[in-house]
């Protein structure tokens, strides 16, 4: 799918807030928020190593969600902590050196900070950005392949952003003149951006995965693959068995799985499950052992199906037919991540829970395969 400026929403809605979560994007930063912290948060968020956590305690945003740091948070890690730290130990120090209006000439802030050991450009920019968001747009590899793809029609497409001034300037100019175009807030049109140059990305990629495009089956089929599509963050997978068949599914910051299915004659199908539900079908497998998928759309409407995961989407968590065929999609991704395990049969699969912190685990394989 191509860039559009009179719809930018096909784009602002697959931006990756699991990863980098929105509401405290919008605290700290939109809004500006008094907070000590602030580049403790910001640079972990920038880093991707802040997550919702039901108890975390290193940030709670105003609708009561709470965040803690991941185990990538850390000084040893290349996420430039102690820079972070000392931005954040120096705030006001910072602020008075970075200009509050844009200038062609590269801030001495810049050529500081970018000085410091394990410091990047782009980390840089997004303490600019912090301080002053309408002076100073986002800026890495995304937005920039994002950027260039638009300028060129799809002819340049670098895997990485310059880590120059100047280049930098030439992308503020084009990001000041789509603000124009569309009408967008600031913060709309950096995501929009970034998810457009992340597809982009996944597309390159794609030549360079050899199991795509060939015949399904022979493919493996729980391996996890990113999905050729518009959709940045969205994972194709197979169902297993011997007739495996293809689906994209992707996790977001409320802990909901999403399932994208396309039907015969071009026909897509999503579902969004959510935690709640998520919880019910981990806890009826724990207990019932090693479980049928038992989801034959005739027997669970004639009321002859055997007890089994299908079975229990359709009478308990009222699931229609269509819905309850995601038993397949769902023992898939679940043995994918680790959490449960199946019998390896062709015919009459059956999956067992092999780990209790299922969510812990699910979100685990999930982020550790999300190319940044």
């Amino acid at each position: 799918m191509k860039w559009d400026d009179k719809n930018i929403a096909v784009w602002l809605d697959n931006f990756e807030d699991l990863i980098y979560p929105v509401s405290v994007y919008q605290e700290l930063v939109i809004e500006g928020k008094d907070f000590n912290e602030k580049f403790s948060i910001m640079g972990a968020w920038k880093t991707g190593s802040l997550r919702v956590s039901v108890y975390g305690n290193a940030y709670i945003d105003q609708s009561g969600n709470h965040y803690e740091f991941t185990n990538r948070w850390k000084l040893d890690a290349p996420v430039g902590y102690d820079t972070w730290q000392y931005i954040t130990n120096n705030q006001e120090f910072i602020r008075a050196q970075v200009p509050d209006q844009f200038t062609n000439e590269n801030p001495t802030i810049v050529e500081e900070l970018c000085n410091k050991s394990g410091f990047e450009f782009i980390w840089t920019m997004f303490v600019m950005h912090c301080f002053y968001p309408k002076v100073y747009p986002l800026y890495d590899q995304h937005v920039y392949r994002a950027y260039c793809s638009i300028m060129t029609d799809g002819e340049k497409v670098p895997r990485i952003a310059p880590n120059k001034w100047s280049e930098y300037s030439k992308y503020r100019d084009f990001f000041i003149e789509k603000l124009t175009i569309t009408g967008a807030n600031y913060w709309e049109l950096d995501r929009a951006l970034w998810a457009f140059g992340k597809s982009i990305k996944l597309k390159k990629n794609q030549s360079k995965r050899k199991l795509i495009g060939k015949p399904i089956e022979t493919m493996n089929p729980i391996s996890l693959q990113k999905t050729d599509n518009q959709h940045s963050g969205w994972y194709e997978d197979f169902t297993l068995g011997g007739k495996a068949k293809e689906f994209c599914w992707r996790l977001d910051s409320t802990r909901s799985l999403s399932i994208h299915r396309v039907f015969e004659g071009n026909n897509p199908n999503d579902k969004k499950i959510t935690f709640e539900e998520l919880t019910a079908i981990q806890d009826y497998v724990q207990k019932n052992g090693w479980t049928d998928l038992a989801n034959s759309v005739t027997k669970l409407k004639d009321k002859t199906e055997k007890d089994g995961l299908g079975k229990f989407l359709y009478e308990e968590l009222d699931w229609d037919t269509i819905d309850a065929q995601l038993a397949s999609h769902l023992s898939a991704i679940f043995v994918s991540a680790g959490v449960w395990i199946s019998n390896n049969k062709k015919r009459n699969i059956q999956v067992k829970v092999q780990i209790n912190k299922w969510y812990e685990t699910l979100e685990a394989f999930y982020l550790k395969n999300y190319e940044q």
